[in-house]
C-alpha cells in the first residue's frame, strides 16, 4: 500500500516536472500528441541513418534484406513537415480568435518578443554546447566551425552556405520556422475575411499556389540557396492555418463527437504521409491533404485521440523542441557505442530495433534534463524580468 502510494506520488511529481508550463486556457493536448508523432519519426529516421552508415562497412547484405523497412524509416523526415503544419496552426489561433471573434488584440511587439524569449535561449545554449563539443571533444578547427556557428545563430546558414550546419545539421528547419514566425502576422490578415467560404477558398488557393511554386520553380529556388526556406514550405504552414479556421468555427460545437470512422481516416492518412512524400505537384497536394485529414482525426477519432492525449505521449511531445535541438548529436554520441551490439546473424530490422531500445531512452533522458533546466523556465513569459531583477539584486549585494 505504501509503495503503491509512493509510486503514484512519484509519477505525479515526474509528470508535473516534465510538463510544459502554460499560462492560459489554450493548452491543446492533441497538438502535443501530434508533436510526439513528428519528433518520433525524425528521431527514428536519424537513428536509422547513423546505424545504416556505420554497419554498411561491416555488412551490406543484412541491410538489403529489409529494403522495404529501410525505405519506410528513411521517409521519417516528413516529421519536419508535420512540425511546420503544427506551427501554422498554433500561430494562427490567436490571430484568428482576434479577427473572427473579437478576442484581445495582439500587440506585434509582444508577439515577436515572446518568440524571442521562448525560443532563443534554448537554441543559443544548445548551439554553444554543440560548438564546444566540436572544438574540445572532436578537435575541429575553430576557423572551420565558427562561421557555421554564427550563420546558424542568426538563422542564415541555409542562405549563406546552402548546406547543413556543421554545428547542428537539423537547425535548417528552425531557420524556416523563424521565417514563418516573422511573416505569420501578415498571412493572418486572411482572417479579416469574414465570409468563411471566401476565406477558406483564398487559403486553399494560396496553399495550392505554394505547392505549385515549390515544384515548378525548384531549380530557380535552389540556385538562390532557398531550397531550405519558406519558399519551399509555405503551403505546409498554411495547412495549419486552414485547420485553425475549421477548428475555431465549424467544429466549435461538435469537437467532442468522436467516431471510429475518423480512426480509420486518421490511420490511413498518417500512413499515406509516408507514401506521398512530396516529389511532384500531385504528391505535394496529396501529402498536405493527408496532413489536413490527420489533424481532423486527432480530435475526432476515438482510438487516435485516446493515444495522442495519453499523458506520457503529450509530455514527450511537449519536450519536442529540446529533443529536436539535441537528438542528432546525442544519436551520434550513443550510437558510437551501441552499434557494437550488431549481430550479423539476425535481420536489419531486429538489429535496428535493438538500437532503438538502447539509444531512444538515452536521447529522451538527456533531452528531458535540458528541457527542465533550460527550455521549461523560458516558457514563463516573465522570465526576463525575473532574471534581470535577480541580477540586479546580486550586483547590489
Amino acid at each position: 500500500m505504501v509503495s503503491s502510494l509512493f509510486s503514484t506520488d512519484l509519477k505525479h511529481i515526474i509528470l508535473n516536472w516534465l510538463s510544459r508550463k502554460t499560462y492560459s486556457n489554450n493548452f491543446i493536448p492533441e497538438i502535443d500528441g501530434f508533436r510526439f508523432f513528428a519528433i518520433g519519426t525524425v528521431v527514428l529516421y536519424h537513428l536509422n541513418t547513423h546505424f545504416s552508415r556505420t554497419i554498411a562497412g561491416v555488412n551490406t547484405t543484412v541491410i538489403a534484406q529489409d529494403n522495404f523497412f529501410v525505405e519506410a524509416i528513411s521517409r521519417g523526415g516528413l516529421g519536419v513537415n508535420v512540425f511546420f503544419a503544427i506551427s501554422g496552426f498554433i500561430l494562427a489561433l490567436p490571430f484568428a480568435k482576434q479577427r473572427l471573434f473579437g478576442a484581445k488584440p495582439i500587440k506585434l511587439a509582444d508577439y515577436y518578443i515572446r518568440r524571442i524569449t521562448r525560443l532563443e535561449p534554448p537554441y543559443f545554449i544548445s548551439l554553444l554546447l554543440l560548438l564546444l563539443v566540436h572544438l574540445i571533444i572532436l578537435k575541429e578547427n575553430f576557423k572551420d566551425i565558427f562561421p557555421s556557428f554564427l550563420a546558424s545563430l542568426f538563422y542564415v546558414h541555409n542562405i549563406l552556405f546552402d548546406a547543413w550546419s556543421k554545428v547542428n545539421p537539423v537547425a535548417w528547419s528552425l531557420e524556416v520556422e523563424v521565417q514563418f514566425y516573422v511573416l505569420a502576422p501578415a498571412f493572418a490578415i486572411i482572417f479579416n475575411v469574414r465570409n468563411s467560404l471566401w476565406r477558406r477558398t483564398l487559403l486553399i488557393i494560396v496553399i495550392v499556389v505554394g505547392a505549385l511554386n515549390a515544384q515548378l520553380n525548384y531549380q530557380m529556388i535552389e540556385s538562390l540557396h532557398l531550397r531550405k526556406s519558406l519558399f519551399m514550405h509555405l503551403h505546409q504552414f498554411l495547412i495549419g492555418f486552414l485547420f485553425a479556421d475549421f477548428f475555431l468555427t465549424s467544429w466549435k460545437e461538435t469537437l467532442m463527437e468522436k467516431t471510429y470512422i475518423y480512426d480509420l481516416i486518421g490511420l490511413s492518412s498518417l500512413g499515406l504521409l509516408y507514401v506521398f512524400i512530396p516529389s511532384n505537384f500531385i504528391t505535394e497536394v496529396l501529402f498536405i491533404g493527408c496532413l489536413f485529414l490527420s489533424f481532423i482525426a486527432l480530435f475526432k477519432g476515438i482510438i487516435i485521440n485516446s493515444f495522442f492525449t495519453n499523458k506520457w505521449i503529450v509530455i514527450i511531445g511537449g519536450m519536442c523542441y529540446s529533443i529536436y535541438l539535441l537528438h542528432y548529436a546525442l544519436i551520434a554520441l550513443f550510437s558510437k557505442y551501441s552499434v557494437k551490439l550488431f549481430f550479423p546473424s539476425i535481420s536489419y530490422i531486429e538489429n535496428y530495433l535493438i538500437q532503438v531500445v538502447i539509444v531512444s531512452p538515452m536521447v529522451i533522458l538527456v533531452s528531458a534534463l535540458f528541457f527542465v533546466l533550460v527550455e521549461r523556465p523560458c516558457m514563463n513569459k516573465d522570465w526576463p524580468m525575473h532574471f534581470f531583477t535577480k541580477i540586479k539584486s546580486i550586483l547590489a549585494d
